[in-house]
């Protein structure tokens, strides 16, 4: 076993682990659920850019999930490309924890899964599925071959090709194994947050009161869309 998660036990990694709440309204960065004259602060370091990073790869991996908890169980047979449309959906998100990116945490593979070679080989399979099935189609799991069509003296009639895939049933055993694989790299992000979080509070501690004054509102840059 990869994981000994299922569905009703991978828990979601919070994104913001604190007790209160920051919300851009009306173009300003406001706090809420903080004692009474609590600020934010611009305080830079290599842990809180990890940490932020690590924070947008747990929203990730909780979207990838809350699609698979909500659409994941198609009713009937005919719901095949219903489920692949997920499964590309939830690929995306958990290979972005992976990739490199100005959000991304950029996960190591052999980080994630040490000590578990099963699971890093099913990440590796998963990885071929996504770069050869979705992204770029070849031949995994599907099959096809073409002819001409003639009449008894062969003549050309017709040109028809035979199209197979495999059945949903193999395709829900894939994704119960990229569940499982979300499972463990959510795990790995809650703790290497755990430990970013403490980074931070010690870098904190270390700065004078007078430098945490003079220290700015982190800037919120609108995105083009």
């Amino acid at each position: 076993m990869i994981c000994v998660a299922s569905k009703s036990t991978c828990a979601s990694v919070p994104v913001n682990a604190g007790t209160g709440r920051m919300q851009l309204i009306d173009g300003k960065l406001t706090l809420s659920g903080y004692p009474s004259g609590a600020r934010i602060v611009d305080f830079k370091s290599s842990s809180t850019e990890r940490l932020q990073r690590l924070r947008n790869g747990a929203m990730l991996l909780q979207r990838a999930k809350h699609l698979m908890d909500t659409l994941g169980e198609p009713k009937a047979s005919q719901d095949m490309h219903i489920l692949e449309a997920i499964a590309i959906a939830v690929s995306g998100y958990y290979f972005a924890c992976f990739a490199q990116g100005s959000m991304s945490p950029s996960l190591n593979p052999k980080g994630v899964f040490k000590g578990m070679p099963e699971a890093l080989a099913r990440h590796e399979d998963w990885k071929k599925i996504r770069d050869k099935r979705f992204h770029h189609p070849a031949s995994v799991g599907q099959a096809s071959t073409s002819g001409v069509v003639t009449d008894s003296t062969g003549n050309y009639l017709d040109f028809q090709i035979v199209f197979m895939d495999f059945p949903i049933g193999q395709l829900k055993d894939w994704m119960q194994l990229l569940y499982q694989l979300i499972c463990v790299a959510s795990a790995y992000i809650e703790s290497a947050s755990e430990k970013c979080v403490a980074s931070i509070r010690s870098e904190f501690s270390k700065t004078s009161r007078i430098e945490i004054e003079s220290l700015p509102e982190p800037y919120f840059e609108k995105p083009n869309y």
